[in-house]
């Protein structure tokens, strides 16, 4: 028997149904979390290692913490190996608000080259607003392989340099469709701010200092400068990674709103931030949302790590780490919203393109610099 018309429009509205489910399956698939994947055994830690994971463990069951904890490198590592980000007084609100003045024209600039030389007229920004979109419950860049590979910064505090790293190399993905791999030991060796003073070293810097330099001098390969986890004599190597800008969420703000955060996610791509450190707890992080009431900047050790995303339904920032693949999920986290101070100063970065010539960028930084100083 045919099909009459209302039969068929019943069809067509059954099909369109089927497919906003597929769709919804299909999303929910795309957005992969990291899973641990590696571990320590407790058997071979010390006395001392399994002592403390039993009294973490309790406290986590009495108090119903909602994440756990195990064994990992970090957990056996003293807290100068692993924390590094320091305040530095002569950051105020009117010098971040003035770094991103200067930021927000040079991005003016790349997309107006960006315009000129590409196919898609549109921004960076708005290409990526239509994979990430800041009203949504959930995004994060790692399930969208934007994100590079998980290091360990070793027996040295430039969490600094692996924060900055990790966010331009996201950044450098997600500009580029390729990945980057940027040297921490290059920033470690010959990042300089501008009094010509180290942008860190093994015992503290900020990843706002290694942007400046970046910015300026560009970022060098690891295979040209291999990590040693030591201070190094800067050789002055070749720097193929360029930055377009870097700024701040909120300059005028020391903690940005979350909603700021998200945008900034979504507009530039991952971010690095600073937090604070004062449990042991979070050295033996392994799963769950881990959350810690600091209520100081001053509490505790600084430590610099990457925002890469979020979820709503966990109250909850996914971060990455730089203290191996044994630690937490595979070297992630989910950080509670408000937990450890996370979220102060957090900065962006634009990766350079390279299918077009940043010639004209580089020279109007010259020129903002030159502005300045008059």
């Amino acid at each position: 028997m045919p099909m009459t018309a209302s039969g068929w429009a019943r069809a067509a509205a059954v099909l369109a149904v089927a497919a906003v489910f597929v769709g919804a399956a299909g999303a929910a698939r795309a957005q992969k979390d990291p899973e641990r994947t590696e571990s320590i055994s407790e058997a071979a830690a010390s006395p001392e290692v399994r002592r403390k994971l039993q009294e973490m463990r309790g406290e986590a069951r009495a108090n119903r913490l909602g994440y756990t904890v195990g064994n990992t490198r970090a957990l056996s590592r003293p807290n100068s190996e692993l924390l590094g980000d320091i305040d530095d007084p002569n950051i105020t609100p009117e010098q971040r608000a003035e770094q991103n003045r200067r930021a927000q024209e040079l991005i003016q600039r790349d997309n107006q080259l960006r315009q000129q030389t590409q196919k898609d007229k549109r921004s960076q920004t708005e290409l990526q607003r239509t994979v990430c979109n800041p009203a949504s419950p959930k995004f994060h860049w790692y399930a969208e392989n934007k994100v590079p590979p998980i290091r360990d910064q070793g027996g040295c505090g430039d969490c600094w340099a692996f924060a900055a790293v990790g966010a331009y190399e996201s950044s450098h993905l997600i500009v580029n469709n390729k990945a980057a791999d940027g040297s921490e030991q290059y920033l470690l060796d010959c990042a300089r701010v501008a009094d010509n003073k180290p942008a860190g070293n093994c015992t503290g810097g900020l990843a706002a200092f290694a942007f400046y330099h970046m910015s300026r001098a560009g970022l060098a390969t690891r295979k040209t400068v291999p990590y040693t986890a030591k201070e190094r004599v800067c050789t002055n190597p070749a720097t193929p990674y360029k930055v377009v800008a870097w700024g701040y969420v909120n300059p005028k703000q020391d903690f940005p709103t979350r909603e700021e955060i998200k945008k900034a996610i979504c507009d530039y791509g991952p971010v690095a931030t600073r937090m604070r450190v004062v449990s042991d707890n979070f050295k033996a992080y392994t799963g769950g949302v881990y959350r810690e009431n600091v209520q100081s900047d001053d509490a505790g050790g600084g430590h610099a790590v990457v925002l890469v995303g979020w979820d709503d339904s966990k109250d909850a920032w996914l971060m990455r780490n730089s203290w191996g693949k044994d630690w937490g999920l595979s070297g992630y986290a989910w950080m509670a919203y408000g937990s450890n101070r996370i979220g102060r100063h957090t900065t962006w970065v634009r990766a350079a393109s390279t299918s077009y010539s940043t010639e004209s960028i580089e020279a109007l930084r010259k020129e903002l610099e030159i502005s300045d100083k008059k």
